[in-house]
């Protein structure tokens, strides 16, 4: 198949200015490698309107976009102090990212003042691909020196984006931290606060959708050292997961208790052995002596269930504890029956960060405790 072609002649006519300028744009659209047939508009982006202005739409058929777009369709005046207008397109079609796609700029290089030279030296997105999310993507090092107010990690998108998701990871270590949110930078909205708890890892955060193009992050604990992300991400994702309104700490639906989402046990036993999915089975034993483990979540997450599967051959009784700082524990789980094989608990939903597992009782010669493994939520 021959790459789309797309002829934007964009012409902007300021009255203080009388310039008008052009671009061309070459893509090829496709999801998931199969072309697209959707409406596609071209918009002019607006520094404080997540609305934009659509300028115009033309149906493509099969992947297949060749148009040329006349002048007078953008005889638009602008009461921008910015003369040299922003453009991206506008694809409506869900392949898994939302009801609608928004590409990058075109950049302000292949803005022209003739048409000629525009159609001369068109941008070339290339393959937009509609499966691909992300929105803001930084790989490099950012860092904050943590105790002084006045300093955050600053994010700038290039333009306003509708975003409910930020994937993040921190640096090694434990830390604290709260995200703000503003369209303009004048108006700024705190979507995340987990300065009273303990995160570490890979964050998975989720919010309600708004306007965003300016993100302030700012760690707040511990005093003295330096906050430090290596990776950030921001998304709109159509399969948001719900989330508490008043704190927004997410209330998951599936277990969170695993190695592959970074929860890690920190004390007791052998390490991972019953949150890594492949070792199902493989025991994870601590002593009646040192009689508690400590599963550690990467962040907070509102709990009320949970399964535990013991040993199957032996009977056992156990409290659970959980708490967000390793200093303040709340006990959720007192089993004094002389109990095996798999438990289910249920008690209120609270956050949760870490999980104590305290083993009381233990029929084994040798005086051990024993855990295949453990899942929250419970899935009954």
């Amino acid at each position: 198949m021959q790459p789309l072609t797309v002829v934007l002649l964009l012409a902007i006519v300021a009255p203080a200015i009388s310039k008008v300028y052009y671009a061309r744009a070459l893509a090829y659209i496709e999801c998931h490698g199969n072309p697209v047939s959707a409406p596609v508009e071209v918009v002019r982006a607006n520094e404080k309107d997540a609305v934009h202005d659509d300028l115009i739409t033309i149906q493509v058929k099969d992947g297949k976009f060749d148009a040329t777009v006349h002048d007078k369709y953008f005889s638009k005046i602008t009461t921008s102090n910015d003369t040299d207008p922003d453009y991206f397109l506008r694809i409506h079609h869900d392949c898994g990212c939302g009801q609608v796609y928004e590409t990058r700029m075109i950049p302000r290089e292949n803005h022209f003042d003739n048409e000629k030279e525009a159609n001369d030296k068109p941008y070339n997105y290339g393959t937009v691909s509609l499966s691909l999310c992300t929105v803001a993507e930084i790989e490099s090092k950012q860092k904050q020196a943590i105790g002084k107010v006045e300093e955050h990690v600053a994010i700038k998108l290039k333009r306003l984006y509708i975003l409910n998701n930020i994937e993040m990871d921190l640096a090694e270590g434990d830390w604290s931290y709260w995200i703000a949110v503003s369209p303009d930078k004048e108006d700024w909205t705190h979507i995340i606060n987990y300065s009273p708890y303990i995160c570490r890892s890979t964050q998975r955060l989720y919010f309600k959708e708004q306007p965003i193009r300016y993100i302030r992050i700012h760690g707040a604990a511990p005093n003295n050292a330096s906050f430090d992300i290596s990776r950030f991400h921001a998304k709109n994702r159509p399969d948001s997961l719900e989330f508490d309104p008043e704190t927004g700490i997410v209330i998951p639906s599936q277990n969170v208790a695993s190695a592959e989402l970074n929860a890690i046990v920190t004390h007791g036993g052998n390490p991972n052995a019953m949150i890594t999915s492949s070792t199902f089975g493989i025991l994870h034993t601590w002593t009646t002596t040192d009689n508690y483990i400590i599963l550690q979540l990467p962040q907070p997450y509102m709990i009320g269930t949970l399964d535990i599967w013991l040993g199957e051959e032996d009977v056992y009784s156990y409290n659970i504890e959980v708490g967000v700082d390793r200093l303040h524990w709340a006990l959720v789980v007192k089993e004094d029956q002389k109990v095996h094989s798999r438990q289910h608990d249920v008690f209120n939903k609270q956050p949760v960060v870490f999980i104590k597992i305290t083993c009381k009782y233990s029929s084994r010669e040798e005086k051990t405790c024993i855990v295949q493994q453990i899942k929250l939520p419970s899935k009954t």
